[in-house]
């Protein structure tokens, strides 16, 4: 066991939820390959979990690249996605990369973090 909590109040789906998905439900969450994974595949697809307020008329844009401040700072997306996949390419062995996925809303797009791979 890695984690245990007492809480001295109910917890309700939604607090469950953002404990369990690291505080804000409104961004991509669940990256598969996972943020720091360093045994992924050559031919790795990226999959994550959309945000709370995402419908089926909304998408997502990736940022996907070989440098963190690169894919951070990227305001255009290499690719904007209706499914919640993507599939980079061709990877090169021994090379750490950087994506990010912003949840885009009606009226709104929240930002996501920038997680890495190898």
């Amino acid at each position: 066991m890695d984690d245990f909590r007492i809480y001295d109040r109910v917890l309700t789906d939604t607090n469950i939820a953002e404990i369990f998905r690291g505080g804000d439900l409104s961004i991509a969450w669940g990256p598969d390959p996972y943020d720091g994974q360093s045994d992924a595949n050559l031919d790795a697809h990226l999959t994550w979990n959309p945000g709370d307020y995402i419908k089926d008329t909304n998408g997502h844009e990736v940022f996907f690249g070989t440098d963190w401040d690169d894919v951070n700072d990227m305001t255009e997306p290499c690719s904007a996605q209706d499914a919640c996949d993507y599939d980079p390419g061709p990877l090169e062995l021994d090379t750490w990369y950087y994506w990010r996925i912003d949840e885009v809303g009606d009226t709104n797009t929240w930002r996501g973090p920038v997680w890495s791979f190898k």
